[in-house]
Formats: structure tokens, sequence, C-alpha cells
């Protein structure tokens, strides 16, 4: 991975995003650029620390997410649910997009001082079930997947002996059971069901997804060009610049463009998943989850898009609008650099 990789990939999903909300929402797409100047100084701020650093500090990261997932419980609803922590209508907060940075790089802290692995282990399901109750009970479902998919992650890249293996498959079995039988809201359980049995089962979900499909399908292989989509411009297609922007964007620019945006998301997957071959411990773990982090939210919300994933509300990761997420992505890929440098000082000092 070159030193300036990570940056061009940033910058790159800067164009695409910027040009897609501008043929849909000129004031949106102003906001996007700057969330994205916002996140490009994420990027360089988190690389004046070192990994060692970044790690001590996490403690304080999840007692800051934690009590900001708390505060937005007690916050007025903002559509039905208690996610954002408005100020004063210049940037709206949503704390729990901060939750797998902060999970993640707290139980990597917690590694460093626990040594006996059924407490770390007990220290590290305490850490993540706290989080992700207060994400369900907002409710966010997709963010609580997402929490839960990068967990299983890390959980599974750990060396463990096959007892804690299976008495976590059982915890998760039973705790998917309770969720499903007296947690899940209905309209939550009628999202999976629908998708499950979209013939029989009618609602806005399967609404979204047949405008999203149509969307996709309409762009052929060049697309209706900027600003020519039917289903984005005519308003046909909603949330299309979060849940569905992936759909806007290939009414307007095709199976080209497309597949543009799944080939830069591919070429990211592919780094990440060989650099976290090339370091161990900590470092690995960290470059892991965030090869996780990314490949859940592209392949749910592109799978949505595409009616092959139920809709849940995962954005796509520096394209969806949205300062949270993308402030988080970048910071996730700041610290991914910050690794990577160190990493290259370490191999430069062997081989001097």
């Amino acid at each position: 991975m070159k030193q300036w990789f990570l940056l061009a990939f940033i910058l790159s999903f800067a164009l695409l995003s910027v040009v897609t909300l501008t043929s849909l929402d000129q004031a949106l797409a102003a906001r996007q650029l700057l969330f994205f100047l916002l996140g490009v100084l994420v990027f360089f701020g988190v690389q004046r620390l070192s990994f060692s650093q970044i790690l001590s500090l996490s403690p304080w990261f999840y007692l800051t997410v934690f009590v900001l997932l708390v505060l937005v419980l007690f916050l007025p609803e903002t559509r039905g649910t208690h996610r954002w922590l408005s100020f004063g209508g210049i940037f709206d907060l949503q704390p729990s997009q901060l939750a797998v940075p902060a999970v993640l790089l707290f139980t990597l802290e917690l590694k460093r001082y626990i040594k006996k692995p059924v407490w770390y282990w007990l220290g590290t399901l305490a850490a993540i079930a706290l989080i992700g109750a207060l994400i369900f009970f907002e409710p966010d479902l997709g963010m609580s997947l997402l929490v839960g998919f990068v967990s299983l992650n890390l959980i599974w890249l750990q060396p463990l002996k096959s007892r804690y293996v299976v008495s976590a498959a059982i915890v998760g079995a039973v705790v998917v059971f309770v969720a499903w039988t007296f947690l899940l809201r209905p309209y939550q359980k009628l999202r999976i069901t629908s998708f499950i049995n979209p013939q029989e089962v009618e609602t806005a979900s399967n609404y979204n997804v047949r405008q999203s499909i149509i969307a996709v399908g309409s762009g052929q292989i060049l697309g209706r060009g900027m600003e020519k989509g039917v289903q984005s411009q005519l308003q046909f297609l909603p949330e299309q610049e979060t849940d569905f922007i992936f759909a806007a964007f290939s009414e307007e620019f095709g199976w080209i463009g497309s597949s543009l945006v799944v080939v830069l998301y591919g070429i990211l997957l592919t780094y990440l998943l060989r650099f976290s071959r090339r370091v161990e411990g900590s470092e690995q773990l960290f470059i892991s989850s965030v090869f996780a982090y990314f490949l859940f939210q592209v392949s749910i919300n592109i799978g949505m898009n595409i009616g092959l994933a139920p809709v849940t509300g995962i954005a796509l990761p520096l394209f969806s609008h949205g300062g949270s997420s993308l402030l988080t992505s970048c910071g996730m890929l700041g610290i991914t650099q910050v690794v990577f440098n160190e990493t290259r000082q370490k191999s430069a000092l062997h081989i001097a």
C-alpha cells in the first residue's frame, strides 16, 4: 500500500459523492464537501499520534461515546428514533456511528492490560454489549448489526479455546432469539420478513427496493446523464442521498459508473486484507476489523439497492450523505495510515 493510497481513495469518493449530490440537491452537496474537508483534517489529525497513543486514549473515547449514546435516549425523537445530537441545525452528530472505533480500540487496549483470557473475554463482551444495547434501543438496527459484525470478526481472529467459541455461539443464539421475540419492533421484523417473502408482505421497504431496482436498471450501460435520472429527479426514489445513493448514481451514470464504484471499494478491501497479513498483534486485529467495517457496509448497502439484502439503514461509506459516517470512516482510515507508517518505519530499521 502506497503512502498516498488511502488519501487518494478518500478524494476519489469525495468527487463521486459531491457530483452525485449536486445532481440531487446542491445544498446537500455543499454540506458534503464541507464534511469531506473535515474528514481530511481528521485523516491527517489522527496521524499526529502513534498507534500506542491512540489505544491509550481509547478508554476516554469509549466513555465519551457511551455518554453520548445515553444522552440521545433522553432527547426528543427525530423520525421516530433517538439517534442524533443537533448542534443548532449546523451539524447533527450520530453517536452510534462512533461506536465501531470506540468498541474496537477499547477492546484492543483491554488486551494490553488483562492477560488472563477468560477475564479479557468477559470484559470484551461487556464492552460490546453495553454499547450495542444502547444503539439497539435508539433504535438503530443497522448500526447494531454493524457493531455486531465487526465484533464477531474481532472475536473470530483471536486465539480461542473451543469452549469459549461454543459458549460465545450459545450466547449469540440466545441474544438473537430474545431480540427477535421480545425486542425488535414490528417494522424492523417487517423489513426482514418482507425481504424473505416480498410477494406476501407489502411494506414501505418493498417499495423503496423496487424503485431502487428500477433506477439501477434504467441506467443501462452509460446512464441517463447527470440530472436526467427519472427515479431520482422526480422523487420516486426515497432516501436517495443516503440509503439509496448507489441507485441514484447508477441511474445517471449507468453500469460503467456503478462498476467504477464497486471496483474502487474492491481495491480498498483488497489492500486492507493484504495489509492485515503483513502486521501482527493489535495492529492486525485493527486492520482486519477496518476491513470488516467497510466490507459489511458496502455489501449490505449495495445489496439493499439491488434487492439482495434487507433494508437496514446502513450507509455507503464515504459516498452517502452524512457527516458522522464520513468522519468515522476517515478516522479509521487515518489510523490505518498510522499503522502503515509505523510498519514501514520498522521495516526500514530492520533492513538498515
